[in-house]
């Protein structure tokens, strides 16, 4: 199996380091629904530093990255967002609270003493997180943008609060991520519920498709050949 993204194929060339056996104990079908988000999840979380019992923000909880996130972060309080449709698909997670990201009001709604947000929405309005978090030690992971646009936050915004903010990309987020690998797909292997929205016979290729993009599940769509 390879992490390296591509097309339809019987076979293809891919670098070693991103090649790795799926384990004896692993379904093929969850291996391959589980090795990037779960890989990227358990990175961050490592990159984070959590502590027992803080409180955690995930944005974008019903997404495959989002839900990992969750699970690996099972000790700390944790609230997710999400779109109003995927509400009920989180609930397995078991937040503290959820909510909806599509509400332009959401941030508003946040507790104080937020300690780590990992951070997949983006755009300017990130800088109403800035408040809600724990002065000194609250760290904010960025891993995705969503909105299409970069967090508006400067150095100015998080000296005064002890903050920082961290861009999980580039060449030592892919050597995170690997280093993730083994331990994140042992960690399904051994029961943590894989992050699956729906699979599809390779013939429904194109029902696959406008499954991901609607946007409407909450992990990952498999396709079976």
């Amino acid at each position: 199996m390879s992490m390296t993204s591509g097309a339809y194929a019987e076979l293809f060339v891919a670098p070693r380091e991103d090649t790795f056996p799926i384990p004896d104990d692993l379904d093929a079908v969850d291996a391959v629904a589980a090795a990037v988000p779960a890989s990227i999840a358990l990175a961050l979380v490592r990159t984070a530093k959590l502590a027992k019992g803080e409180t955690v923000l995930i944005e974008a909880g019903g997404g495959a990255i989002g839900g990992y996130l969750a699970r690996f972060a099972a000790d700390q309080r944790i609230i997710v967002t999400t779109g109003a449709r995927k509400a009920a698909s989180v609930e397995h997670l078991n937040p503290d609270l959820v909510l909806d990201h599509d509400d332009p009001g959401w941030r508003a709604k946040l507790p104080d003493g937020i300690d780590v947000v990992f951070a997949a929405i983006g755009g300017p309005e990130t800088t109403e997180l800035l408040d809600k978090m724990t002065p000194g030690r609250g760290r904010i992971l960025v891993y995705g943008l969503l909105s299409g646009a970069l967090p508006s936050i400067t150095a100015a915004d998080l000296l005064p609060r002890g903050l920082t903010m961290t861009g999980f990309g580039g060449m030592g987020f892919i050597a995170d991520v690997r280093a993730a690998r083994t331990p994140a797909l042992d960690r399904v292997a051994s029961g943590l519920r894989t992050a699956i929205d729906r699979t599809y016979p390779l013939d429904e290729v194109a029902k696959a498709h406008q499954r991901v993009e609607s946007r409407e599940g909450s992990g990952k769509v498999v396709l079976l050949p």
